[in-house]
């Protein structure tokens, strides 16, 4: 991802259009047609799939205690982030913080205080 970022600035508008190949991906197929037209229009679709693999990942991992997986997700995300603030890609600081709260909102619910703190660390 850290390449993708380097050249996204040069990429075509075409390369950010939502086919319908690309709306199909189980990332993607759930979500509202007025969230997409937002994915396309921030140009964040490749940053919305990686970000939603780690929420998926986080979930299968906090439910298996693997506090260690969930502290490697949240620090990939928080070096996305940075990346993202170095090059000026504000979308993409905007979409981290958004799934950055999904995390602490599934520790909450799964109730491990001590995951919570790991992930506001970051």
């Amino acid at each position: 991802l850290p390449i993708h970022g380097a050249f996204k600035p040069e990429l075509a508008p075409s390369w950010f259009a939502v086919t319908p190949q690309v709306r199909q991906r189980p990332a993607f197929i759930s979500l509202p047609e007025e969230v997409m037209e937002s994915i396309r229009d921030k140009q964040t679709w490749v940053e919305l799939k990686i970000l939603r693999q780690y929420q998926s990942l986080f979930e299968e991992a906090s439910q298996l205690k693997l506090r260690d997986g969930c502290r490697t997700i949240c620090i990939k995300s928080r070096q996305l982030a940075e990346l993202a603030l170095i090059r000026s890609d504000l979308r993409l600081v905007e979409l981290t913080v958004k799934f950055f709260n999904t995390f602490v909102r599934r520790c909450l619910n799964i109730s491990d205080v001590d995951l919570c703190v790991s992930v506001l660390q970051q």
